[in-house]
């Protein structure tokens, strides 16, 4: 059982694990969760392959939840087993290689992060940590300038693209008329990356991108990228962002729950995950009633700040099709024309979601009841 799978992992190094999902007391799902929280100190990345008589859908959505490397089910021929091993091993290999040229590229140097939102600033803070990077936190453009004007040592610059008072594009267009600091790469952060958004930060300087709910892995490898020696990239349009694991729970056929996002949150810092969810969700709330009394009031300006905000909220707390149903349907017409979006019932589709991802989270992320 997954109890003594760990005992084990404590006592010597193994190079892999073969594990049954269904297993008393502590079955393979708990037992790999388990693992890849620390429960056996340096053995957090070992590959693990499940070997499960559940269909493949159930399967591929459960090992994909924990972290694990694949699945071979049951029963299963010779020749199955082997490239499931093989597929496994290799998969990790690329991963520590990765890992290891992150860690020769990154190791004590220093992230400015500049965005509006404290959460969102201690989520990177957290993730940057954890590549052994030092961090510099500035909560709008301004704030950012001035930390690098004072001639602090800045290797990076990870920023976000709409904050109040001064945006990203702003601020960036400043640090590359600044000799002292031009030379420094710019990450551009924004909930919504559309091509007018790429073409504002491209011409304001910016060296990349990453679109909100930002990932670790993500992170790992822009900045790698840029301070690895191999130079700073362009950004370019339809980058490759992980697709949320397929849930029962859709809408139009987009999964309620962005599940990638969470479990990487939570493998990454399980007290966070939850303070994350503690916070946005009601805010949320919040802000769909703030929209809807700015709606009445016909106050533009109001109603866009609180929608930019449902935006973000919905993405960094893994309200995927609320997210991506404001992404596509109602935020842009708002975002590029200024104009009130015309999606017919979109207040109505967005309580409808926002209150259905609610209920789908419920024992798996938010305590049922």
């Amino acid at each position: 059982n997954g109890t003594q799978a760990i005992a084990k992992l404590r006592q010597q190094h193994y190079d892999l694990i073969v594990m049954d999902l269904n297993m008393p007391p502590l079955d393979g799902y708990a037992a790999a969760e388990k693992i890849r929280h620390g429960a056996a100190p340096g053995q957090q990345d070992i590959p693990i392959v499940a070997y499960t008589s559940e269909s493949a859908y159930m399967a591929h959505v459960k090992t994909q939840k924990v972290g694990m490397n694949g699945f071979v089910s049951k029963p299963c021929t010779q020749v199955e087993l082997a490239l499931a091993l093989q597929l496994a091993l290799e998969s990790a290999s690329r991963q520590a290689q990765t890992q290891d040229r992150a860690a020769r590229a990154l190791a004590g140097k220093t992230v400015l992060v500049v965005d509006d939102d404290g959460q969102n600033r201690k989520i990177a803070g957290i993730y940057l940590h954890r590549l052994d990077l030092n961090t510099l936190h500035a909560e709008h453009g301004l704030a950012a300038i001035a930390i690098l004007e004072a001639g602090a040592k800045v290797d990076a610059v990870l920023m976000d693209m709409q904050m109040p008072g001064m945006s990203g594009v702003e601020a960036a267009r400043i640090i590359r008329q600044n000799a002292a600091c031009a030379h420094i790469p710019i990450i551009a952060l924004t909930a919504n990356f559309s091509d007018q958004h790429i073409e504002q930060a491209l011409a304001a300087g910016m060296n990349d991108f990453i679109s909100k709910p930002m990932e670790p892995d993500q992170l790992r490898d822009k900045l790698t990228a840029l301070l690895g020696g191999g130079g700073a990239r362009p950004i370019a349009a339809g980058a490759v962002q992980p697709v949320p694991i397929r849930d029962k729970a859709e809408h139009d056929g987009v999964p309620l729950i962005n599940v990638h996002h969470l479990e990487q949150l939570r493998r990454t810092d399980p007290q966070i995950m939850q303070e994350c969810l503690d916070i946005f969700i009601p805010q949320m709330q919040e802000m769909l009633l703030r929209i809807e009394t700015h709606i009445a009031d016909r106050d533009f300006e109001a109603f866009y700040s609180a929608l930019h905000t449902l935006l973000g909220n919905a993405g960094d707390a893994g309200f995927h099709a609320l997210h991506q149903y404001l992404k596509a349907k109602v935020y842009p017409q708002a975002a590029q024309a200024h104009e009130w979006p015309s999606e017919i019932n979109w207040l109505e589709t967005a309580r409808d979601l926002y209150g259905r991802t609610v209920r789908a989270m419920q024992g798996s992320y938010i305590a049922a009841g």
